[in-house]
């Protein structure tokens, strides 16, 4: 789902692409999930700052990651190299409180699913 190696233009955001096709710069794996699986350690851990849980994930198969949350209607885009959030994406406007059910991204838009509503926010032109 995510555009690499388009003219598209990239929001400021999204971290940089590195490395070639498979392999980072440093010539480890692209995917070290696919270890996490077979070794059964933990690699890296990422904390929700709410501490809320996670309804939905969603990754673009190389470094960014998108969580929704069990309250507050809110997206977090995670760059699987850090600790830190990137980015928080509030999608209500009011007190309510609705989880998101379900999420897609791509460099141009984030579709998410609330309990009242689907939310598209548009990164080229917000």
């Amino acid at each position: 789902m995510f555009a690499t190696g388009t003219s598209e233009p990239v929001p400021e955001w999204l971290p940089k692409a590195s490395g070639e096709a498979g392999v980072e710069a440093e010539g480890t794996p692209r995917h070290p999930l696919h270890h996490l699986l077979l070794d059964r350690k933990c690699v890296m851990e990422w904390e929700e700052p709410h501490d809320s849980t996670l309804y939905c994930l969603q990754t673009d198969g190389n470094h960014l990651l998108a969580t929704g949350s069990s309250y507050y209607g809110v997206v977090r885009l995670w760059d699987r190299r850090q600790r830190a959030c990137l980015h928080a994406f509030p999608l209500t406007s009011t007190p309510l409180s609705s989880p998101v059910y379900c999420l897609r991204f791509t460099t141009r838009h984030l579709y998410a699913a609330l309990s009242y509503n689907l939310r598209v926010l548009d990164f080229q032109n917000p």
